[in-house]
């Protein structure tokens, strides 16, 4: 799938601005609502194939929806904003909350 680049919900200012406050950054735009689906569907597809992916770990090493998520021009260029252009992507991890379950992600 082509990356489609959007409008930035924040420009890289506010990305290190918000990142050095707050010690995160959220709010960027990254999917529109159908590329969000289309991940999805890759993600339930790969369960049903391989069982659950929950913690399991470089999983972009296998699943391209999931590289393709983890090297998405909007997040790289947030990163690339805070730590300069010297990255690396060593590990990528899906943590899972299903509906209707009792655990929690923190």
């Amino acid at each position: 799938m082509d990356h489609v680049r959007e409008k930035p919900a924040m420009d890289n200012a506010q990305v290190v601005n918000n990142y050095f406050k707050d010690g995160f950054c959220g709010g960027i735009k990254v999917f529109s609502p159908d590329s969000a689906d289309h991940h999805r569907r890759e993600l339930e597809q790969a369960e049903k194939k391989l069982g659950s992916l929950h913690y399991v770990n470089k999983i972009h090493t296998i699943l391209r929806s999931s590289y393709e998520i983890a090297t998405h021009p909007e997040l790289v260029n947030a990163v690339e904003a805070i730590l300069g252009p010297d990255m690396l992507l060593h590990n990528s991890t899906y943590i899972i909350k299903e509906p209707n379950t009792e655990s929690f992600v923190s």
